[in-house]
């Protein structure tokens, strides 16, 4: 695979892949406990149930992602 020749330089792209896998693991976990959310959702799920209403602007600033991501 051409990644594996490029070394550190791919080091983006392996974290990427290893996060996607565990986002898998995650979803098949939630769906083997009867829960139907997607994983990726779930900083901002759980920043609703226990801090309530907000802006977009203000849960991303608050679980470190960026607005278009949470929008």
């Amino acid at each position: 695979m051409f990644l594996h020749t490029q070394g550190e330089l791919a080091i983006a792209s392996r974290f990427k892949a290893i996060s996607e896998s565990l986002y898998a693991t995650a979803n098949a976990a939630y769906r083997d406990a009867g829960v139907d959310i997607d994983a990726h959702w779930f900083p901002v799920l759980r920043y609703l149930h226990v801090k309530g209403p907000a802006t977009v602007t203000e849960i991303a600033v608050e679980i470190g992602h960026q607005s278009g991501t949470i929008s």
